[in-house]
Parts: structure tokens; sequence; C-alpha cells
């Protein structure tokens, strides 16, 4: 499961999951804009300030283990 925290806020809103995928890996871009989720064989990428996915590759045959 992939949880992504939010620090700043307090309450029942602190973390949104975004992937229920058991194994996950993520990364963030260099400026902190965007992140990279992978799970399963899935790719999916969101802006980092609204959490908005705005893509979601699934065509990939195995499971992604690292997000570049």
């Amino acid at each position: 499961m992939v949880k992504l925290w939010d620090i700043r806020k307090l309450g029942d809103d602190t973390y949104r999951i975004l992937s229920d995928d058991v194994e996950g890996v993520v990364n963030f871009d260099r400026s902190g804009r965007f992140i990279g989720v992978g799970a399963g064989a899935s790719l999916q990428l969101y802006n980092a300030r609204t959490m908005d996915q705005f893509t979601k590759i699934s065509a990939h045959q195995d499971k992604i283990t690292s997000i570049k």
C-alpha cells in the first residue's frame, strides 16, 4: 500500500492512499512538482501539489521495481 502523508495538515485528511497494491515504489522528480507511483504493473503520475493523477500507464509486463 502506498500512502502519502502531508505533515502540514492534522486531521482525517492527513494522508492519501495512492495505491492499494501491497508492493509499491514512489519517487519525486527533482523539482518536487510530480510524484511517480509504481504499483504492480502500472505507473501513475501525480501533481504533488494538488494530488491530481494526470496519467496512468498499464502496459508494463511485470512488477515495477524502480522509478527514476
